[in-house]
């Protein structure tokens, strides 16, 4: 594997749009609408404008955007804390 300068990471740890939507689950528009809104961190090939993406980056996104769903407040335990 080839380390990329200064990042940390190596190319192989790099992500198209279309894996980075199979990781998230999700579909390759989600992602775009993710890095258009600027919610999502990408990085531009240079030349060839497309997008990068890194598994912790991805993560974040989805950490970030996920929101508190109550299933069931009857469930001991489960649900809002009161």
């Amino acid at each position: 594997m080839v380390a990329v300068s200064g990042a940390g990471a190596t190319v192989s740890d790099w992500l198209t749009a279309k894996q980075a939507a199979a990781y998230a689950k999700c579909g390759v528009q989600s992602i775009y609408n993710g890095v258009k809104r600027k919610r999502l961190r990408a990085a531009r090939m240079n030349g060839t404008g497309q997008l990068r993406f890194l598994a912790e980056w991805i993560d974040a996104w989805l950490i970030a955007d996920a929101s508190f769903v109550e299933i069931n407040p009857q469930t001991p335990g489960v649900g809002r804390q009161h």
